[in-house]
């Protein structure tokens, strides 16, 4: 058997009940993975009814640190200065300083379409409901799903942790971070006398 890995096109889904902060904190901080942004958050589904001010506080931040930014037709329209996501990049990771952005009408409409178009590796939902990230966490078919966290990937730990090499989103023998005791089998030897 193959236990491939996946990487990159992670979503995250800024619902009503998700601070400004919290957005711009765990897109920038999952950029930061090393060696490579393998969990970086590249699309981001925003609920229809968000502040306009907050999305463009957040684009700011993000063009200020490098960042391409794309949207929606919904988006681009209001927002010309973003750039038009076409339909194959939704499915398609960038593994790079590009993150883009759809507005979308619910929760249920944000789970479906990163079901539909996620790696299903590791996916997030900013919320302070706790209603919703149970919803999120499971309706999303990811290995891993994070909230209100970061999906940061550290292939190299400096703290002692285990040292993950990638992260499946199999179904099966096993879901999540990669490590060397993922690739190894476990036997049980049992030995009695006659007796239980």
């Amino acid at each position: 058997p193959v236990l491939k890995s996946a990487m990159g096109n992670c979503y995250l889904y800024w619902s009503l009940n998700g601070s400004l902060e919290m957005v711009r904190w765990m897109v920038l901080d999952s950029h930061e993975s090393e060696p490579d942004p393998v969990n970086a958050i590249e699309k981001v589904l925003v609920h229809r009814q968000s502040l306009p001010s907050s999305l463009s506080a957040l684009w700011n931040s993000l063009k200020d640190r490098g960042f391409q930014l794309k949207g929606d037709g919904e988006l681009v329209q209001a927002f010309p200065q973003l750039q038009l996501v076409q339909d194959e990049e939704w499915g398609t990771p960038y593994l790079n300083k590009t993150i883009a952005f759809k507005l979308v009408d619910t929760l249920d409409s944000a789970i479906a379409w990163i079901n539909q178009y996620s790696s299903s590796h590791a996916d997030a939902i900013a919320t302070e409901s706790y209603q919703e990230s149970r919803q999120f966490a499971l309706g999303v078919n990811s290995a891993s799903t994070y909230i209100n966290a970061s999906p940061r990937f550290a292939r190299n730990s400096s703290r002692g942790d285990a040292v993950f090499l990638g992260m499946s989103n199999q179904r099966g023998h096993r879901r999540g971070f990669i490590s060397l005791e993922t690739l190894t089998t476990v036997k049980h030897i049992i030995q009695g006398n006659g007796r239980f």
